[in-house]
């Protein structure tokens, strides 16, 4: 049981958190309906109320004021009887001639006021001396005289004997039951009692005037009509309450209900209970001995009863309001949810708006007719679109998507629409991205609108020469999809593809005093220098294919390569664009063995991946060699997995030597590889092909774990300026994590931090200075020595060198490999002279010949490395030959 509650209470708690939004607005709704329906209620109730209570007042009032008048009139027969000259002079001579003439008045008035069933006569002792009376014919008659009684045991004798002269009192109402022809007759009575004083003012007896009540109490029937049958009318007289009804009146508690409980009642502050004194004072003044309250009329309205009647629906039928709490919150709960369906849809729309101004790619909402209603900035700076010329048109108007069957897939599967698409932009540039359209649906399923989302194609261009041959066949056609509507002629079109690398905004360079400039992007740049014979495409970022037919161009061949590199030379001048942007194209055209589109384009890649691997090098013409240097590339590449699963690499250690203390003083760590299946690979071909390929981010680590295991063995014939220079790639240089798992690697090795050394080349420098500054000064806090490799062969300029925190610079044999032969020395001597100036050490590699060695000794070099020295060697030979001396090698 204990369980089941707790459950329960959990689910009850989950269905509160659900719905609590539905409990919050729900709330004061069901307030305001219950408030309003309670209110018109009891307005009415109220109206009703205070109509009856109004009608019960008037009704009390007016029998209030019939039966003090009929009570004051009774007052004065009697006084008329008191005061009459027949009772006088009986008083005064109590003869029986005198008593005679008093019967006879007596008889006279009563005969004219049936409601007097009898009077009686008493003398000071209460025995009567005269009796008349009513029978049930309505016939008066005198008691005989031996009939007469005494009445002292009564009690209005007991109260007459405390009144003064002209003082009434008026007794109890009471029944009196008679049998008359053996039926039972019973009649309410009440006792009007005066004292007999003559002239002297002696009191002589009481006059007792047996009154009968019915005729007070029919003045109530009389106003017990239709309009207020739901008024029960009566009088409260002493400890009797004597309840009228159309037709009948009688005791209260002869018809079934208790008197004092109904007193309380009657007492009660229930305001349909109207209560009104006979104010018999107002008319008799002193002259009435009962108190004002004696006599108390009272009205009790059946409510329930004038509801039922007179009332509107909500009155007649109060369990109405449970019916409607029951249709409010069925109509809360439909309502809400429409509310919350399009609050809902609002907040989607807003939430996809809001995250879309912090996406990098583009964002394009439309209505459920595929209309625009939104696009992001990243859109707009895409395609160069603005949001409000696009507002209320469908997307493949404006962008030339056309015939894509989007609909058609999204009805199909109601999920997402994704595909790589040529778009067109602004400038006329077809822009290849990746499409995925999600339409967005209400609570009922009815589409909303459409969120399209325009990132990155999904194609790796960059290694796309070594793809496999299936994968790279359908890339090169949906690249060369954006010109299928081009001609295409043999030893005419021409495709060249071009990549730039490094392209960013300057800092604190602005032209416009407007450092909010953005920089224009290179496609469209040369959309807006060529004429329309080029078509430009953009297949993915820092990637621009042109398309041009020979034909249509009034230049040659090598004049359109000039322009193309003027171009890029030019474009680097614009505002806010890296002055040292980098760039590499492949051009490859038509010739007899090309006869698609898609074999000219891939054979621009081919030529452009081959541009990039070669040094000082930025465009290549495709020729069928290249094709098979490529070739020998995607051999390399595809044995590349299993180099590194089978450890099929090795290192080989070159000596540098100070050549001023004429010191050994550390070793180049070089990574060689003896392929089973390609044999020996050159470096030169398997570096370039590893730090293109996934495989980048374990080369530094797993040459590092390579000369660990070399030296390990031989830390005791390491001295503390003994350095081992590995050379770090661009990726591993530049991230973080590899960075500081390649110190923590060193650190839990036997070999000290401050016996490495690690090299990094100017494609790693230049892209971030400060970036570079902060991982080198990480690596200084650790000891290691950090060196700039193969100096001189870039951008690098002194002015950028001065800025680095590094420790060594490493010139390039380019400087002295033709010395002296070819090569005077004094491009050398001028590097060297210049780096001294900004002190930092000096390592000249390449160094064969003595003559070499003697010029780098003059030019100011510190170290040197090259064949002179040694060449590369295993670890036992450099343990063997060099470790255990340091000089005289």
């Amino acid at each position: 049981m204990l369980k089941f509650s707790k459950k329960a209470l959990i689910k009850l708690k989950s269905l509160l958190k659900t719905h609590f939004w539905l409990l919050v607005m729900s709330i004061p709704i069901l307030f305001l309906i219950n408030w309003s329906y309670f209110t018109v209620i009891n307005t009415e109730r109220e109206s009703l109320e205070m109509q009856q209570i109004s009608l019960a007042n008037e009704k009390v009032n007016i029998i209030d004021f019939i039966i003090s008048n009929a009570i004051n009139n009774t007052y004065n027969d009697l006084q008329v009887i008191t005061d009459s000259d027949e009772v006088q002079a009986y008083l005064d001579d109590k003869s029986s001639a005198n008593l005679e003439a008093a019967r006879q008045l007596l008889y006279r008035i009563s005969n004219n006021k049936p409601q007097f069933s009898s009077i009686e006569m008493l003398n000071n002792d209460g025995d009567q001396i005269a009796w008349l009376l009513r029978d049930e014919d309505e016939s008066l008659y005198f008691m005989d005289d031996s009939n007469l009684i005494n009445r002292s045991d009564e009690e209005y004798y007991n109260i007459s004997l405390l009144l003064i002269e002209n003082q009434l009192y008026i007794a109890p109402i009471y029944l009196e039951e008679n049998l008359i022809n053996e039926v039972a007759n019973v009649k309410p009575l009440t006792n009007f009692i005066v004292n007999l004083y003559d002239s002297l003012g002696t009191k002589h007896g009481t006059l007792v005037l047996e009154y009968n009540a019915n005729y007070l109490l029919q003045i109530f029937s009389e106003y017990v009509r239709e309009d207020s049958i739901f008024i029960e009318l009566g009088i409260v007289n002493g400890d009797e309450i004597w309840g009228i009804t159309p037709g009948f009146y009688d005791l209260i508690d002869d018809y079934g209900q208790n008197l004092e409980s109904y007193l309380v009642f009657l007492n009660s502050d229930d305001e349909t209970i109207v209560q009104n004194n006979i104010m018999l004072s107002s008319f008799l003044g002193d002259n009435i001995y009962n108190d004002d309250d004696f006599y108390k009329t009272y009205a009790v309205i059946d409510m329930e009863s004038v509801y039922d009647e007179f009332g509107g629906l909500f009155v007649k039928y109060p369990f109405l309001i449970i019916l409607i709490n029951l249709i409010s919150v069925v109509v809360i709960i439909l309502i809400s949810n429409l509310l919350k369906s399009k609050s809902n849809d609002r907040i989607l729309l807003n939430a996809n708006m809001y995250l879309s101004d912090r996406n990098k790619d583009g964002v394009l909402i439309t209505n459920d007719k595929s209309e625009i209603t939104y696009v992001n900035q990243t859109f707009e700076d895409i395609f160069g679109f603005k949001e409000k010329d696009m507002l209320g048109n469908k997307p493949g108007k404006i962008l030339g998507q056309l015939n894509l069957g989007i609909k058609a897939a999204l009805r199909k599967s109601n999920k997402i629409y994704s595909k790589n698409i040529w778009n067109i932009s602004k400038d006329g540039i077809y822009v290849l991205k990746h499409l995925r359209i999600k339409p967005e649906t209400t609570s009922n399923g009815n589409i909303k609108h459409y969120l399209a989302i325009y990132s990155d194609p999904l194609i790796e261009i960059d290694s796309l020469v070594f793809s496999s041959n299936f994968d790279s066949i359908e890339t090169f056609k949906l690249l060369a999809k954006a010109y299928e509507n081009e001609d295409f002629k043999v030893n005419k079109s021409v495709f060249m593809v071009i990549k730039t690398f490094n392209e960013k905004s300057k800092k604190g360079f602005d032209v416009s005093n407007n450092s909010n400039i953005k920089p224009i992007s290179f496609p469209v740049f040369l959309s807006k220098n060529l004429n329309e014979s080029y078509k430009i495409s953009i297949p993915s970022d820092g990637y621009t294919i042109i398309y041009f037919l020979l034909d249509n161009i009034d230049k040659s061949f090598n004049d359109i390569i000039d322009l193309i590199d003027t171009l890029i030379d030019k474009y680097k001048h614009q505002p806010n664009v890296n002055s040292g942007l980098g760039y590499n194209f492949g051009i490859a055209k038509a010739d007899n063995k090309t006869i698609t589109k898609t074999d000219l384009i891939e054979n621009a890649f081919i030529a452009l991946q081959m541009s990039k691997n070669m040094k000082n090098i930025k465009h290549l013409v495709y020729t069928e060699s290249i094709k098979q240097l490529i070739k020998r590339e995607k051999d390399i590449f595809s044995q590349l997995e299993h180099g590194f699963n089978y450890d099929e690499f090795f290192m080989l250690y070159q000596i540098q030597k100070d050549i001023v203390n004429n010191e050994f003083t550390g070793v180049e760590a070089l990574l060689r590889w003896n392929s089973p299946v390609l044999g020996n690979v050159s470096p030169v071909e398997f570096i370039t092909v590893i730090e293109n390929s996934f495989f980048v981010n374990q080369l530094s680590l797993m040459v590092l774990n390579k000369v660990i295991k070399d030296f390990s063995p031989y830390v005791k014939y390491l001295g503390d300026e003994f350095r081992i220079s590995i050379n770090l790639t661009s990726f591993d240089f530049f991230s973080d994590q590899i960075i500081h798992n390649l110190v923590s690697v060193i650190e839990k090795s036997p070999i000290s931090t401050k016996n490495f050394c690690f090299e990094i080349t100017e494609s790693g420098y230049l892209e971030n200075k400060d970036k570079t500054n902060s991982i080198i000064d990480f690596l200084h806090s650790k000891n290691i020595t950090v060196a700039i490799d193969d100096f001189g062969t870039g951008f690098s300029s002194l002015e950028v060198l001065k800025k680095l925190h590094i420790d060594k610079v490493k010139i390039d044999r380019s400087f002295i490999k033709d010395y002296p032969e070819k090569d005077d020395g004094v491009m050398l001597k001028t590097i060297a002279n210049l780096v001294k100036i900004l002190n930092f050490g000096i390592l000249l590699e390449g160094t064969e010949t003595k003559e070499q060695v003697e010029f780098a000794l003059e030019s100011g070099c510190d170290e040197i490395q090259g064949f002179y020295i040694s060449q590369p060697i295993y670890i036992e030979n450099l343990v063997r030959k060099y470790l255990n001396k340091k000089s005289d090698f």
